[in-house]
């Protein structure tokens, strides 16, 4: 059954909006290699903002496919008559999250191997981009699932991405002073994680079920 969701889900995703958010990422990617490595000499650095622009765009993408499943679910009950099913939260949450992030990977895959071949992103930093958003995934799940008053989802792609800067400036920090790039993720993932944590604890089955406007 949850293989089926998946499916579904996907599907109701990858439509017409979709693709025309992959060609703006694309086009979005293409710019700065076409422009240059402009003022900035540190080459660690220009890696780091690069892979993190990524990030940031797969957040973007992802809050704005998350309106025809998970807020969409929330709004018509199907959530409730899933969880009314037997299907457990947990089951739901990885439905979710498989839907959520291979589809949007879809979508940015053209302007992750321009990165890859236009700008030098490292393996690594590439491996980084991917981990950092399966954990930005579940974090965005949460909060929508979190969310009673489903008129704030509106204002969830700003709030994200302004998180986002500050995890980021929070780290950056962390790696000019030490110059440990593993430091660098190592901060940003705990933060992350710790959000999730609280919200996971704090997203029980009756305000997964609680809408309003």
């Amino acid at each position: 059954m949850v293989l089926d969701l998946i499916k579904n889900d996907i599907e109701k995703i990858l439509d017409k909006n979709a693709l025309l958010m992959a060609f703006m990422a694309f086009i979005f990617t293409l710019i700065p290699a076409l422009i240059g490595e402009s003022a900035i000499n540190n080459e660690m650095i220009m890696q780091i903002l690069k892979s993190d622009g990524l990030v940031m765009m797969f957040i973007i993408f992802a809050i704005e496919l998350t309106k025809s499943t998970i807020v969409n679910d929330k709004i018509s009950k199907r959530i409730e008559f899933i969880l009314a099913n037997g299907v457990s939260k947990n089951k739901i949450i990885i439905n979710y999250i498989a839907s959520l992030y291979f589809s949007t990977l879809i979508i940015l895959a053209p302007s992750i191997v321009l990165s890859i071949y236009t700008m030098s992103l490292s393996i690594y930093l590439i491996f980084n981009t991917l981990i950092t958003s399966l954990i930005y995934t579940l974090l965005i799940i949460y909060t929508i699932l979190y969310i009673t008053n489903m008129n704030k989802i509106n204002s969830l792609q700003i709030s994200l991405a302004i998180l986002h800067i500050i995890i980021l400036s929070a780290s950056y920090v962390t790696y000019i002073f030490t110059n440990i790039l593993a430091l660098y993720f190592i901060i940003k993932a705990l933060i992350l994680i710790v959000l999730i944590v609280l919200l996971g604890i704090n997203t029980k089955n009756e305000r997964i079920l609680t809408t309003y406007y």
